[in-house]
């Protein structure tokens, strides 16, 4: 009878540790599912955070990412994110170049995916997914202005060559065609936002071009950046190189060894053209340089090699066209601002300072309600070979009608012209000078590609 009881008790307590065993086998994998979950939780916020970062930027399509969670688990997140304009319409999204358009919002959806820790079955694998909506301010550049501002075409000479204040960093911005000629070099962005560009046999543009129309790449001219055309097409001769992408409404054509490096996209919907600017209105009114700290004052002199030799930072007001014949100089003592109907130089003409410090020189025709379309015979600005702005004077051209500078002329500065052309070896070094008081822009102001991002709200939604 003993003996039965005691098995009796063995079965027992035998049955019931195997209940608590089943338990606790039981418990275990809930809470390594319930880790899972959490995991697949943090993961999916992972992935949201992540692309705030990437939006932060640039346009991002999509991300793929892992998370290390420990030794026996995994997690993981996809992101994908779509974008709305300002009518809330759905944008296209490439995964080389972006966003196709100009967004105001973006729905950041992100999956996370883990797997139950303790070596956890593949049906204990758990997936969550967190969705933001966000909006979105472009990140603007080149505030200072473009280095050379044409309100129609440019016609950039052979030889003549734009250097970048220390790096590639200037913007040659038009509203007619941009002809880059043989031999010549731009340290930066073309901008063409009316018409197109043509780069002639060994030109060499350092960074993109965005244009309206086509881009035509002659014989071994050479491209460092991308080309971007809204409505046009591309045309690459021989020998010629694009080291960055080609995206174009249009079609591509490309002749024998021609390159791209990177990636050629045609025939490509909703590019969005270049913003464009008008050619800011600059008058002889006084009063923006009266309250930059310039002292006023009217020229009585002549207008044939004027006499100026201003002691104080003056802005001098004239209604000559001022000319200075050969080997003639101005000696600038401070700052000075010259308003008149319009400048020339013959041979040899230079201006520099009169103690070796940095002044800076602003050469103003104003506009007029009858400046517009450029004009090129009168109220221009003409510099004759060999004319000389020397190092550490900074000046800024500025004048409705025509720029033309011709061989061997050298400044630091900017230009802005109704229309420019400049001859065999201009050199023309970037200073960003501007206008007191003036937004000229922003170079114009470019989208840099990248995004302020404000939260509109975060969540956890079902997986799709």
């Amino acid at each position: 009878m003993a003996m039965i009881s005691t098995v009796t008790v063995i079965a027992i307590i035998t049955g019931l540790a195997l209940v608590i065993a089943g338990l606790g086998v039981a418990n275990l994998r809930d809470s390594s599912l319930a880790q899972a979950r959490v995991q697949a939780v943090d993961a999916a916020e992972a992935g949201i955070d992540v692309g705030y970062m990437a939006l932060q930027s640039g346009g991002v399509c999509s991300i793929a990412g892992d998370l290390a969670v420990d030794s026996s688990s995994t997690a993981a997140y996809d992101v994908t994110v779509t974008y709305y304009d300002a009518d809330n319409n759905e944008l296209g999204c490439d995964p080389t170049i972006g966003v196709i358009g100009t967004p105001v919002n973006a729905r950041i959806l992100s999956t996370g995916r883990t797997e139950a820790s303790q070596g956890g079955a593949a049906e204990d694998a758990e997936e969550r997914t967190m969705e933001s909506l966000v909006n979105l301010q472009a990140v603007l550049a080149g505030g200072d202005g473009p280095a050379i501002f044409s309100d129609s075409q440019i016609t950039w000479s052979s030889n003549m060559t734009l250097y970048g204040d220390g790096s590639d960093n200037v913007t040659v911005y038009a509203n007619g065609l941009v002809t880059c000629q043989s031999n010549a070099g731009i340290p930066g962005m073309v901008l063409a936002p009316w018409s197109g560009v043509e780069m002639q046999s060994n030109c060499v543009v350092a960074g993109n071009i965005h244009s309206r129309d086509s881009v035509v790449l002659k014989s071994n001219a050479q491209l460092g950046g991308s080309i971007v055309s809204s409505r046009g097409g591309a045309d690459l001769d021989s020998n010629a190189k694009v080291s960055g992408d080609v995206t174009v409404a249009g079609d591509v054509t490309m002749k024998s060894n021609a390159t791209v490096v990177g990636t050629v996209r045609e025939q490509v919907a909703g590019i969005p053209d270049p913003k464009p600017y008008d050619l800011p209105v600059i008058t002889s009114d006084t009063s923006t340089w009266v309250n930059a700290g310039f002292a006023p004052k009217n020229y009585s002199g002549g207008c044939k090699n004027p006499n100026i030799n201003e002691t104080g930072r003056v802005v001098l007001v004239s209604t000559c066209d001022f000319t200075w014949t050969s080997n003639k100089e101005i000696v600038l003592n401070e700052d000075l601002v010259v308003i008149a109907k319009s400048f020339s130089t013959k041979g040899n003409f230079k201006v520099r300072s009169a103690d070796g410090e940095p002044k800076r020189l602003w050469f103003i025709v104003p506009h007029v309600d009858n400046s517009s379309p450029c004009t090129t015979t009168s109220g221009g600005i003409t510099l004759a070979s060999n004319s000389t702005f020397e190092d550490p004077v900074e000046v800024f051209f500025y004048t409705p009608n025509l720029f033309k500078a011709s061989s061997n002329t050298r400044a630091y500065g900017q230009i802005y012209a109704g229309c420019i052309d400049g001859s065999s070896n201009f050199k023309l070094h970037y200073r960003p000078v501007g206008v007191p008081g003036m937004d000229l822009g922003g170079g114009p102001e470019v989208s840099t590609g990248n995004f302020k991002v404000d939260i509109l709200y975060k969540r956890e939604t079902v997986t799709p």
